[in-house]
């Protein structure tokens, strides 16, 4: 199972790796969820929406250019 970016499957998640981890042996890898990791993901959601707000931007620049294109034509 993949963790989704919305975090909505989060605990479902690590308790899977968790389980796993222990089947392998290596159960002590994850202690405790700390604050840096929590950082790190709030951080990695900010980036994405950031990235999603600019990559929006563009299209509608693109969508304007072009309506604004085609009305030039129509003139001409």
């Amino acid at each position: 199972m993949t963790l989704d970016v919305t975090r909505k499957n989060y605990l479902y998640w690590i308790l899977n790796v968790e389980i796993c981890l222990d089947a392998m042996g290596v159960g002590d890898t994850i202690k405790e969820i700390n604050k840096a990791s929590e950082q790190l993901i709030c951080s990695c959601e900010n980036n994405i929406v950031k990235r999603f707000h600019k990559f929006y931007e563009f299209i509608s620049c693109l969508c304007m250019a072009e309506q604004n294109n085609e009305a030039f034509d129509k003139k001409s």
